[in-house]
This record gives structure tokens, sequence and C-alpha cells, in this order.
């Protein structure tokens, strides 16, 4: 009978299926990864995966999970830590959540129609209705910090969720954009259109 692991083994052995499942997502999206192929990687039995997660899939939202929250604490921490003029502020929150959005491995996965489809086929219950209750929680927690610190009256948390889902939008759309060579002008211009709106409010304030 194998020898269990020990706690530090467990935590070692962890953190390497998440790391290493990440760059397997990430080159093989979440249908075509093989745990085989992910167990050889870092030195374990298939049978031993199953101890730490109950599928692929089970191990792709904790992946998506821990991202997101790191995300949202980094970005916080920016904007809390931010100085200088609203417009200097909000430019640099723009900036943070267009890189992120273009350089997140995992977003490989949401830019892929049959592979998005695949993994919310395998969420958990309830999956989508939390995720949303935190991201509704994080942008209130955001507009209150634009709006005290920053005088930012126009950036409630309706607006910055209207800013945030077109910037989604938009990096959907990067690879034809680029293709094009227009992704670029189409970000500025974006840029552009939601500082405004969070400096000077829709007109029908």
């Amino acid at each position: 009978m194998p020898r269990p692991f020990s706690e530090n083994e467990r935590a070692a052995i962890h953190q390497r299926l998440m790391d290493e499942g990440l760059k397997r997502f990430a080159r093989q999206g979440v249908r075509a990864m093989r745990i085989d192929d992910l167990c050889r990687d870092i030195g374990i039995a298939k049978g031993s995966f199953y101890a730490f997660f109950a599928s692929k899939e089970a191990l792709f939202f904790a992946l998506a999970d821990q991202r997101d929250e790191q995300h949202k604490s980094e970005m916080m921490a920016e904007m809390l830590a931010a100085q200088g003029e609203a417009e200097t502020v909000l430019g640099l929150f723009f900036d943070t959540v267009m890189q992120r959005l273009e350089t997140d491995p995992l977003m490989r996965i949401v830019q892929d129609a049959g592979e998005l489809a695949y993994a919310m086929r395998h969420a958990p219950a309830g999956y989508v209705a939390e995720n949303l209750r935190r991201d509704r929680a994080f942008v209130a927690e955001l507009s209150d910090v634009l709006q005290s610190r920053f005088g930012l009256h126009h950036a409630t948390a309706r607006a910055l969720e209207d800013g945030m889902t077109l910037m989604v939008a938009l990096s959907l759309q990067r690879d034809y954009l680029a293709t094009i060579g227009t992704y670029g002008s189409a970000v500025a211009l974006l840029r552009s259109m939601c500082l405004k709106y969070l400096i000077e409010g829709s007109g029908n304030d």
C-alpha cells in the first residue's frame, strides 16, 4: 500500500498541480488536457491526482478562482496606493484591467466558444451565481474607493460594471482586430470613452 503524503508533500504536490495545470490548460484547453500527462509532468501516479481534485474540470475551476482572486486583490491594492488626478487613476485602472485580460493564460479558454461551453457544462452547482456575487462585491468596493478617495462620484458600481463589460468584450475580439490592424486604436478609443464616462457621467445622471 503506498505511503500517504505528508502535509508538506501534499502542499507541494497541490501547488505543482496548479502550476503545471495552468500551463497545460493554456496550451491545450480543458477538453484536450489529459490527467495522465499532467501527472507525468509532476511525477505522481494518476490515482494520486484524485486525492486533490475530483476531475480536470475541478482543477480548472480551482485555477480560475485562484487567478480571479489574485487579480482582484492586486487591482484593489493598486487603486488604494494610487496617487494623482482622477484621470490618471482611472487610466491606471483601465490599463490594469486590459493588461490582465490580454495576458492571463486562462483567457484562451474564454476566447474559444467551444472550450468555454465545455467548461461551463462542468461548472459546480451555483458557480456562476457565486462568481457574480463576488464580482459585484469587488466592483462595489472599488466604487467606494474611487468615490471617497478621488471624488469620482460618477464611478458608480453600475458604471464600472458597464466599463469592464466593454473591456472584456473588446479583449475577446483581440485576435480578429489585430489581424486587420485596429485593435490598438479600438483599445485607445474605449479607454477615452470609459474615462470620460466615469469622470463626467452619462449625461443622464
